[in-house]
């Protein structure tokens, strides 16, 4: 990717940006965003390493139709790794896959040996400052707590190259624009994640649980997805859901009391209703900044809500059986 090294790149954003109906500033993140991924594909570590999270939905899965600029990896078999490889394996992957960016210690830094989330600075040709709801700079979380599976091979390219692939194709060549692949989490396992992120912040308070307000967005769309419908909140998944449970058990800051006691009975889903009415008019706000399409009605996020809290009761029923 040499492109931002022309001076054509920021007409190119600009561009980019009106055909689709995003902001200036969100276009070029997007493309450092994919810059570090791209650094992850051309890597030795692109088979044992997996991209997760809310960006995964977004550049990878294209389930949801929000800017997510927050990169989440996981180290494939980490299990296997005595705590100083571990420690050595997630510090060269953070290496390599920032090679370009401009790191600076930021106050919510970790580096431990078995997860690090730093900031990075990225070049900035565009002399604008409306990031709204959305970070100046690139936030990289590498992790080994999770089992990061099921998994599958997905494709990856910046919306830049995508809007330039319409009408110079030979510039997407040319410029090294052209879509790769990593290994990417299952939208499935994706959904019981951050189901279970929700569940855990409402242990908290509601305050943890606003700081997750995408989640809600981003559970809804799963569930409505074509080829997802029914294939979701069905008892086939309590396994997924068992492995994410057993994920959490196994992160010191997410383990805790929280996992003994029933799901459906969680703050959050105990009186779902009541909950969702204190946060609809944040998810309003906020995700409507994000998005690029009309968001769900706050009534739809409640009824997947509905949705869910009934799963979870049959999940809790047999895990009690």
């Amino acid at each position: 990717m040499t492109f931002h090294t022309v001076p054509e790149f920021g007409e190119a954003v600009e561009a980019a940006a009106t055909h689709f109906g995003l902001r200036v500033t969100f276009i070029e993140k997007d493309y450092w965003v994919t810059w570090v991924l791209r650094n992850l594909a051309n890597s030795e570590f692109v088979d044992t390493v997996v991209f997760k999270g809310g960006t995964s939905l977004s550049k990878a899965h294209t389930c949801i139709n929000r800017f997510s600029e927050d990169i989440d990896l996981a180290i494939l078999g980490g299990h296997e790794l005595n705590g100083n490889q571990l420690k050595s394996r997630i510090r060269d992957v953070e290496h390599i896959v920032v090679t370009g960016l401009e790191y600076f210690k930021h106050e919510a830094e970790t580096k431990g040996s078995r997860y690090r989330k730093t900031y990075h600075n990225y070049p900035r040709s565009i002399d604008n400052n409306e990031f709204g709801a959305v970070r100046n700079q690139i936030l990289l979380e590498i992790n080994s707590f999770t089992n990061p599976v099921p998994h599958e091979r997905k494709a990856i390219q910046s919306m830049i190259g995508q809007f330039l692939a319409i009408n110079f194709p030979d510039q997407v060549d040319h410029y090294g624009l052209q879509p790769f692949t990593i290994n990417v989490l299952t939208r499935e396992r994706t959904f019981f994640e951050k189901l279970m992120s929700l569940i855990r912040m409402s242990h908290v308070g509601q305050d943890a649980v606003r700081g997750k307000i995408r989640h809600f967005y981003d559970l809804h769309l799963i569930l409505n997805q074509e080829d997802l419908i029914e294939r979701i909140l069905i008892d086939a998944n309590f396994n997924l859901l068992d492995l994410v449970r057993a994920d959490d058990a196994a992160n010191e800051d997410f383990a805790g009391e929280w996992l003994a006691q029933p799901l459906a009975a969680s703050p959050l889903f105990i009186d779902h209703n009541r909950y969702w009415t204190e946060l609809a008019q944040q998810y309003e706000s906020e995700l409507g900044d994000l998005t690029w399409a009309p968001i769900p009605a706050a009534a739809s996020i409640n009824e997947s809500l509905g949705e869910i809290q009934c799963f979870l009761s049959r999940y809790d029923h047999q895990a009690l059986a």
